[in-house]
């Protein structure tokens, strides 16, 4: 099979009969030439506009990846720039959607297809009017860095619900490190929500923030099409609301700077320019200059003005964007937050909707992290706050509650308005004190107890519905015998314990051996059961997964008799 290059000559040498074609070691971008270490052809096109068949100049460059990458096309004509679906300064043509699939076998299908869309494009969108396609596609136009711009900041946010008429808002930015660069970037924050809320305080929380003087304007109206830059005077006169231009103007003269946001039309994303700093003390001026003065009548006048782009932090849109709606509320408590409760939260945060009480009095170590959700920068903190740093991290706006102590601390009624308890102590008096609060009516909520046997032989689940009034006095029996109906370590072995636990020097150090990725295998298997539970409560019950038990026979562990035949990672239901 002839490669790559050679196809491509000798489609180069097929289309030489039918264009003027060249071969070409450069790209016009932003009006300069930019070398190009790829293949690439510069070549006229016919293409009908306005009635008439026009040539149009084109470049076609074939990326190191193709053909499993689409090539792409530059038009530099100047005339198309303002055409959708071309990039401002790149004049790059978009021509195909994401996810777009082809024949990567036929190179010459490839080549003569992005031609042909190339033509169709041109003749489309040069003989139309194409408000509504900029409309549809307002994000990526206002994004673009048109003529004599900085570059369109991407990285500010909107929190709580826009306004519908002209007001003030408030706002804040503030530092963050760029983990590709390490270099600082500016995060700017708009709100309307509290200021204490829960996620502005996350979001300041141990950060240096500034606060900003902000306007929310209702009468700014944007271009129809590109450019979408703005000078200062054509700001002034794209805010068409006489009041609105006056506290406008009034505001931006007390602030010395602003920022003024406003629609874009759609849904999720609004759009902002910056008016910085300006000089107001200026030669042959007895007195400072007003701000606003400064940008309708001197240089500001006809200077680019900083553009930005916002998007809504919003728990709707996200959940759109994701599962296509906004769950039913889940809440959630989580007793233990060792390596079993830890990552179970990580499976809990799926839900889009997820509210979370977590309770647990120890602190995270160094021997801990081998298996817990959290790593290094977690160490020596409370494992319940930890872990609820790191929900909070995922989504600021997650309402978590956290508790430093036991379960059997706190009272039953505490938890009257959750939905489930999930108990991963792997301590079976915690586990025992909770079944005696259950069958006391003082605990309300399905309970589900997991946990881990030695080197992850099996795995348990026992879940526990409070109006299965018969399986309560069971579960207290089974429990009194520490469960050991479920597991597949036979008693003789944990009586024993010395091949089972391990211990490190000083007071309560034992542990049992079990790895990060049986904990992801357990909770994998045991997932479906839990969702299934939590939205359909059924009769109480006994999950167990079955692990290593091949490893336990090597390490001459005594299993009961009924692990022959069973297969790994199976999760079998047993009765109480």
């Amino acid at each position: 099979m002839r490669g790559i290059k050679e196809q491509l000559k000798l489609v180069f040498d097929e289309l030489s009969g039918e264009y003027d074609i060249e071969l070409v070691d450069h790209v016009p971008i932003d009006g300069k030439k930019e070398k190009i270490d790829v293949p690439a052809w510069h070549m006229t096109i016919l293409a009908e506009i306005g009635g008439m068949a026009t040539e149009v100049e084109m470049y076609i460059a074939f990326p190191h990846n193709f053909p499993f990458e689409i090539p792409f096309v530059v038009i530099p004509e100047q005339r198309f720039r303002h055409l959708p679906h071309i990039s401002w300064r790149k004049q790059k043509v978009c021509l195909y959607d994401d996810g777009t699939t082809y024949d990567t076998n036929n190179i010459r299908g490839v080549v003569r297809e992005t031609i042909k869309r190339t033509i169709l494009w041109i003749e489309k969108f040069s003989n139309q009017d194409n408000t509504e396609e900029y409309k549809k596609e307002i994000i990526n136009y206002w994004c673009e860095q048109y003529d004599g711009e900085t570059k369109v900041n991407g990285r500010s946010l909107f929190i709580g619900d826009v306004p519908k008429t002209f007001c003030e808002l408030k706002g804040f930015d503030y530092q963050f490190k760029s983990l590709k660069t390490g270099r600082n970037k500016i995060r700017r924050v708009f709100y309307t929500i509290d200021d204490d809320s829960q996620i502005i305080n996350y979001l300041k929380k141990d950060k240096q923030t500034s606060e900003l003087p902000v306007l929310y304007i209702t009468s700014l109206e944007i271009p129809q099409k590109p450019p979408y830059s703005f000078t200062g005077e054509q700001l002034i006169e794209s805010i068409k609301d006489r009041d609105e231009l006056a506290a406008f103007s009034r505001f931006l003269n007390k602030n010395g700077y602003c920022y003024l946001v406003f629609s874009l039309g759609v849904e999720y994303a609004l759009g902002c320019i910056h008016i910085g700093k300006m000089k107001v003390v200026r030669p042959g001026f007895r007195t400072p200059l007003k701000p606003f003065d400064l940008l309708s009548k001197f240089e500001y006048r006809i200077k680019k003005l900083d553009r930005l782009m916002v998007f809504q932090y919003d728990s709707k849109r996200i959940a759109n964007r994701t599962a296509g709606e906004l769950m039913e509320q889940k809440s959630l408590a989580v007793v233990g937050l060792g390596s079993v409760g830890s990552n179970l939260c990580y499976y809990l945060n799926g839900y889009n909707n997820a509210r979370f009480a977590l309770i647990d009095g120890d602190s995270l170590s160094v021997e801990n992290i081998g298996r817990h959700l959290l790593g290094y920068d977690y160490l020596n903190q409370n494992k319940a706050f930890a872990v609820a740093d790191y929900l909070r991290r995922y989504r600021p706006d997650r309402e978590v509650e956290c508790n430093d102590t036991t379960v059997e601390c706190i009272a039953g009624k505490a938890f009257d308005d959750y939905d489930a308890m999930f108990v991963c102590t792997g301590d079976v008096m915690s586990e025992r004190w909770v079944i005696s609060q259950l069958m006391s009516k003082e605990l309300k909520l399905p309970v589900f107890m997991l946990w881990l046997e030695p080197f992850a032989v099996s795995g348990t689940m026992v879940y526990v519905n409070p109006e299965d009034n018969d399986s309560l006095p069971k579960l207290k029996a089974l429990s009194e015998k520490n469960f050991e109906a479920f597991c597949l370590i036979d008693k003789e072995e944990y009586d024993d314990g010395t091949k089972l636990t391990k211990y490190d020097a000083g007071c309560n150090g034992s542990y049992a051996l079990y790895s990060a990725n049986d904990v992801t295998m357990f909770l994998s298997a045991m997932f479906p059961y839990i969702d299934k539970l939590l939205s359909s409560p059924a009769q109480s019950a006994c999950f167990r997964w079955n692990g290593n038990t091949d490893l336990a026979q090597q390490r001459g562990i005594k299993l009961i008799s009924e692990c022959v035949g069973l297969r790994k990672n199976e999760v079998i239901k047993l009765t109480l």
